[in-house]
């Protein structure tokens, strides 16, 4: 997150440094670094709840070793990602080894190849490992329905989709391509927001333990 509100800064800057320079008002490279804010923004994100889920799901594992049995939600979950069922057997416990650390880095294999961006999502990788209510929880923290949540994070990642896989393009008039406006002060918001949205899901956590 550091980098993206880095790169926001130095959109601002050459932006500032334009009329200096001789440049248009505002050069398109400075709409790029605000590009690439978004997708470093939404890539934190992705890859911060990818962490809470690796290093959450050995615990919660350990403390409910039911959880690995067909039919619960966490079983279920690592099934629709694709961790193979025979991957998912618990190994009889070892003194002085570490049984589950295989089995953790088998889900890791596939759940690192998964987004974990949209809300949806996250929700369901946190009912998973024993966390069914935290966007629920985190919106009333905030004051905020969970629609809103989800639309707040939602943007962002629609965003950043577009911006990595269509160039940030869209087809306008007589079907040429043209680039989507983007300004300083929605990549602000977004980035804010992602931001706070991380730092409250951090806190709850550490609330929860497995």
């Amino acid at each position: 997150m550091s980098r993206a509100l880095s790169l926001l800064e130095a959109s601002r800057a050459l932006t500032s440094l334009a009329p200096v320079m001789g440049a248009a008002p505002r050069p398109i490279v400075a709409d790029d670094l605000l590009r690439a804010a978004v997708v470093l923004a939404v890539s934190a994100l992705d890859g911060y709840v990818h962490h809470c889920f690796s290093t959450r799901f050995v615990p919660y594992v350990r403390n409910n070793p039911i959880s690995m049995t067909a039919g619960q939600c966490l079983y279920d979950y690592l099934r629709q990602i694709g961790v193979p069922a025979g991957t998912l057997i618990l190994p009889p416990a070892v003194k002085g080894k570490r049984p589950l650390a295989k089995l953790r880095s088998a889900v890791d294999d596939r759940l690192f190849k998964r987004p974990l961006q949209k809300v949806e999502e996250i929700e369901r990788a946190l009912e998973a490992v024993g966390l069914p209510t935290a966007i629920l929880d985190l919106s009333a923290a905030a004051g905020i329905s969970a629609s809103t949540l989800r639309s707040r994070i939602t943007r962002p990642t629609v965003r950043r989709n577009a911006i990595a896989h269509e160039g940030d393009l869209f087809r306008g008039k007589k079907k040429r391509f043209v680039t989507r406006p983007i300004t300083d002060a929605e990549v602000a918001g977004w980035l804010t927001r992602i931001d706070d949205f991380a730092r409250r899901l951090d806190s709850y956590i550490a609330a929860h333990p497995p």
